[in-house]
């Protein structure tokens, strides 16, 4: 059995309490958030109580995590004194309301949600880039040498993914392709895209 098909059987079983289908909404310094258990409180057994906090209008979420308080003996005065650590600090690119990172846990490290995402995709963009240029570099030298197809493909080994590229003399079968992601560990065959170059 799979971990997802382990995960989706204990989501069955479990019958969580009241407490799992408690939103308490406050305001904090004139900024709407909202505070919810996270499914994972209960359906990892010794995992503690994790609450997900929202910022409405677009602020994004942050986490407390009590690894010593378990769901089944967490209270609504637990969720209100969770929901007390948390405080706002003015995003240190823009001023709009950002979680404090010395109260929740959040990798947003003071920055509010849209200048935290406008940083990261602008990294990703960069990151992007710097591949596509290898990939063309590797796909030159590739046909110099009298390659005429790159596979791209996903390994699925029941662990971390990874991505691998492969090159062909003369276009491979989708049958070809298939063996050889299997040979390579996938437990699944199809994640490809096969590249002319």
């Amino acid at each position: 059995m799979s971990d997802l098909d382990n995960l989706r059987d204990n989501m069955r079983r479990q019958e969580p309490s009241e407490l799992a289908r408690v939103a308490v909404t406050r305001d904090i310094d004139g900024h709407k958030l909202s505070l919810e258990v996270s499914p994972c409180s209960w359906l990892y057994p010794g995992y503690g109580l994790q609450v997900q906090i929202t910022l409405h209008g677009g602020g994004g979420h942050a986490y407390i995590h009590n690894k010593e308080l378990h769901f089944e003996k967490a209270t609504m005065a637990d969720l209100e004194r969770m929901f007390d650590q948390v405080k706002l600090v003015p995003c240190k690119k823009c001023g709009k309301p950002a979680f404090d990172p010395a109260t929740v846990d959040t990798n947003r490290a003071g920055e509010c949600e849209e200048c935290f995402m406008d940083r990261l995709n602008a990294e990703l963009k960069k990151a992007q880039e710097k591949e596509d240029r290898r990939m063309r570099r590797l796909d030159a030298t590739h046909r110099a040498q009298g390659y005429t197809h790159r596979i791209d493909a996903w390994i699925h080994g029941g662990g971390d993914d990874r991505q691998v590229s492969f090159y062909s003399k003369g276009k491979l079968t989708t049958k070809e392709v298939k063996a050889l992601i299997r040979k390579q560990g996938s437990m699944k065959d199809d994640d490809f895209t096969i590249v002319t170059l």
